[in-house]
């Protein structure tokens, strides 16, 4: 008999994002930081790529949209992620408006093309060499709904094996 590890996978829509007020509890001189949900009490990583623009401080509130941090590496647990902060007074040049940006429509696009894909696949396609930096387009695109996003992960590990995103959840079931 041969053991393998369980696999889950778990698909993300947008009702399972949910926007809110956070206060700034840590500011890592690197650029990303933590706060507070201020509904659930519970912390929030905001990575580097979503904190651009802002200068944040501890006891800063700001509103933000949050998904669940499959990412999360910390023994005490980081459940929420930040992927994107909202400010009446400071609004950053990388915030996006409802409209598709140029590259997200070409990313857009590609998804659309068929299947679901990978985030791996998605970069090498657009022939971008690191991964993080095709995640911004995608997450753009899962926060405005245009895609769906299953994070696969191990029974043994709390981070996600692979991403893979695509037009709707049906497009992850293949039919035989």
């Amino acid at each position: 008999m041969v053991c393998r590890p369980a696999i889950r996978i778990e698909i993300l829509n947008k009702e399972e994002t949910m926007e809110n007020t956070i206060i700034i509890t840590n500011s890592h001189p690197h650029g990303f930081c933590f706060a507070c949900d201020t509904v659930s009490n519970e912390q929030v990583f905001v990575p580097i790529h979503v904190a651009e623009g802002y200068t944040l401080k501890p006891g800063d509130k700001i509103k933000a949209m949050l998904v669940p941090n499959f990412a999360d590496k910390s023994a005490r647990g980081t459940p929420w992620q930040a992927v994107r902060l909202y400010s009446e007074k400071d609004v950053p040049i990388n915030q996006v408006s409802d409209e598709l940006i140029p590259f997200d429509e070409m990313v857009l696009k590609f998804i659309r093309g068929g299947g679901y894909h990978s985030s791996q696949e998605i970069a090498a396609y657009f022939d971008i060499d690191k991964e993080y930096v095709i995640e911004q387009p995608l997450n753009r695109l899962f926060e405005q709904g245009e895609i769906v996003k299953a994070a696969v992960m191990s029974q043994s590990d709390h981070n996600p094996l692979l991403t893979l995103w695509a037009e709707s959840a049906g497009k992850f079931i293949e039919v035989s």
